[in-house]
């Protein structure tokens, strides 16, 4: 590799597609600068971090923000690890080599402080449309049988956005399926219907509450009830 100061200005070579260099030169074109400036400066911006910094900034605030960055630098390097070293370990264990990495960083954050649990709340249907009153009911129904389940809300909650992205709901699951891909969903997909399945069964204390768990034991109780 040939030693050159930085701020030297080189010669390279690139190929590419004729429909991306029509691209760069139409770019060009409407900012007034040569097609060579523009490619450059696109180059530049990939290596930019900056936009992607605040686009996390914005969506879950400035310390998860910067958790979240952590745990995804960690998680891909726990994964780029056959790139780099001689290792020839199966996915399930990559896998976990990035589950732990993510594990260190959160445990790295933690609060010192003794974990004092919160007294559940109770919860009411007041105020909640119509057309969602049902669905609501069967829910609160849950959460107050069983006041515990709010203490595992963060499970809970996590439970929710699986469900949403196997079954294509809510509105961030767009974006959210193009990113994991299909071959990830279908393995959520697969562990979600086990866990439908096994709702049938007496939960445990702190299992995580989710409107598809709810629905599967109400129809269970529906089945099971002994005719009059």
């Amino acid at each position: 590799m040939v030693d050159r100061e930085k701020t030297a200005i080189v010669d390279l070579k690139v190929r590419m597609k004729e429909s991306l260099r029509g691209q760069i030169e139409n770019a060009a074109r409407e900012k007034g600068v040569s097609l060579n400036a523009e490619a450059a400066s696109r180059l530049e911006q990939s290596f930019d971090y900056r936009p992607l910094h605040a686009a996390i900034e914005l969506a879950f605030g400035r310390e998860l923000g910067g958790i979240l960055l952590l745990i995804g630098q960690s998680m891909a390097m726990s994964r780029d690890l056959p790139k780099f070293f001689d290792v020839h370990g199966s996915e399930p264990w990559t896998y976990d080599q990035m589950v732990k990495a993510a594990g260190f960083i959160l445990e790295t954050f933690r609060p010192s402080e003794a974990i004092i649990e919160p007294t559940p709340p109770r919860y009411s249907t007041v105020g909640i449309p119509a057309d969602r009153r049902e669905s609501a009911e069967l829910i609160v129904s849950v959460m107050n049988s069983d006041g515990r389940a709010m203490l595992n809300a963060g499970v809970t909650f996590a439970n929710e956005q699986v469900s949403q992205l196997v079954k294509n709901l809510g509105d961030q699951t767009t974006v959210t399926r193009d990113l994991i891909g299909e071959r990830l969903i279908a393995r959520a997909r697969n562990r979600s219907e086990n866990h439908v399945a096994a709702a049938t069964s007496p939960a445990a204390p702190n299992e995580p509450v989710s409107k598809t768990t709810v629905h599967a034991r109400r129809r269970s109780r529906k089945t099971s009830a002994p005719k009059a």
